[in-house]
């Protein structure tokens, strides 16, 4: 394995020069922005707003589900104004706690309960990651993840993994630990099936571990995240919230549970029921949440059916059970896409205006693409907060936290 990293790192030389002149160029040109010019105005049209009519969710469980659109903020006087979210003071989130034993969970494997401290943090960010992808965390450390590439946010990048049953690959697991101190791995098998342990114990982590902090973007392994727009735009749609989440949202009763025991998202005839379709809910590729939505559904997993379907678990069956109106919703999927090549197109033509937040780029080739092209068109606002020098070690270089 010791090779095989070694490789990687090879591999991602070139991108290191590329990576160092072309941030040089960016900090060069924070003061020749200052009269809107340029590339300026078509960070401008980054902002337009994209209208979208969608469908209200489910009442019953989501007291909004307005589909918004969150690549461009609200309460903005000026380029270089701080996001509203960063002038509010931080709210106190209070933890679940019992004594009781999780009806489905066991102890950790690799706990790392220190690393989000004990003071103020702004944004976890939640990797859920099958065992075996080095690689795929490897690049999200080196790109979009990285938690010291915005002076004055406080971030920090946690994977979730399973168990393997081969040794080798928990000893490079380990290794990996012992490197970069971001990962948890809970004590199950890391398989599709399993992907509802996994959620639980991301819930029991954050809720036990890391409930400092103001914000929680959970995104799967082969998910592409523009970082500083989330920064910059998209959490200020949670400021002054409570219990609210963005995300691709489901309205109640339009998405059929499956009962085909053939099919990855099969549900047992025993579980739910005479229930044949969702409640309100999320598909979780790329999830924004506030934390103290956290709590209270780590407390419901306690008494919640056991569904090993992850998304309609976490996001559908646990805020049913923990009460009405419990979480808001709203529906952020135009800003996502599922096409690689969609992606690639708006973020590398420098005309067109970013509209995606976030989409699925599965391999280091892509990351790294959307990464420079994410680089190129920073807002004044990102620039003006841009670490530099961390940015330019992130590409190519491992970052210890």
């Amino acid at each position: 394995m010791a090779r095989q990293w070694q490789t990687m790192e090879k591999s991602f030389a070139a991108f290191v020069l590329t990576a160092g002149v072309l941030l040089l160029l960016l900090a060069s040109t924070i003061v020749q922005d200052s009269s809107y010019g340029g590339m300026t105005g078509r960070v401008a049209q980054m902002s337009q707003i994209v209208q979208r009519k969608g469908r209200q969710l489910d009442p019953r469980t989501s007291t909004t589900g307005k589909p918004i659109n969150v690549m461009n903020s609200k309460h903005v006087t000026h380029p270089l104004t701080d996001p509203q979210w960063m002038t509010l003071p931080a709210r106190l989130v209070q933890p679940f706690v019992t004594n009781r034993s999780h009806p489905f969970l066991r102890d950790y494997v690799i706990r790392n309960e220190f690393l989000c401290g004990y003071g103020p943090l702004d944004l976890l960010i939640v990797i859920h990651s099958s065992v075996q992808n080095f690689h795929a965390r490897r690049i999200l450390r080196e790109t979009w993840a990285a938690t010291n590439i915005v002076r004055g946010v406080r971030v920090r990048r946690v994977f979730f993994l399973g168990r393997s049953d081969s040794d080798v690959i928990q000893g490079h697991v380990n290794m990996e630990q012992a490197t970069y101190t971001d990962i948890v791995q809970g004590d199950f098998m890391d398989t599709f099936p399993n992907l509802t342990m996994k959620a639980i114990t991301a819930l029991r982590w954050v809720n036990d571990h890391c409930s400092n902090a103001r914000y929680i973007l959970k995104a799967d392994d082969d998910m592409f995240v523009n970082i500083f727009s989330l920064l910059e735009h998209t959490l200020n749609h949670l400021a002054g919230s409570e219990r609210t989440v963005l995300c691709h949202a489901k309205a109640a009763n339009t998405s059929q549970i499956v009962r085909d025991p053939k099919s990855k998202w099969y549900v047992p005839r025993d579980v739910l029921p005479g229930r044949t379709h969702w409640p309100a809910f999320c598909s979780g590729y790329v999830v924004v949440i506030t934390t103290d939505s956290v709590s209270p559904l780590y407390s419901a997993s306690y008494v919640a059916p056991y569904v090993p379907v992850d998304d309609g678990f976490v996001y559908g069956i646990l805020p049913e059970v923990s009460g009405k109106n419990f979480l808001q919703y709203h529906d952020i999927s135009s800003n996502f896409t599922l096409n690689e090549k969609v992606l690639l197109a708006q973020y590398e033509t420098s005309h067109q205006p970013i509209t995606k937040l976030a989409g699925i780029a599965r391999d280091a080739k892509t990351q790294t693409r959307l990464w420079l092209a994410v680089l190129q068109r920073l807002s004044p606002w990102a620039r003006s907060r841009a670490a530099i020098t961390s940015l330019r070690r992130s590409m190519g270089h491992a970052e210890r936290l």
